[in-house]
């Protein structure tokens, strides 16, 4: 997706340090990727 809309950047996802319950780290990085695709893409 990044590449569709001419990104040249750098993108990563953090890891979830609480490894006894990473899901909540897990979502908010999923989230914050999604909103980071949909403000590149005008959306």
């Amino acid at each position: 997706m990044l590449r569709e809309v001419g990104y040249t950047g750098m993108c990563s996802l953090e890891h979830e340090r609480n490894m006894k319950d990473p899901l909540q780290g897990i979502a908010e990085s999923i989230g914050y990727f999604r909103g980071v695709i949909a403000t590149t893409s005008g959306k």
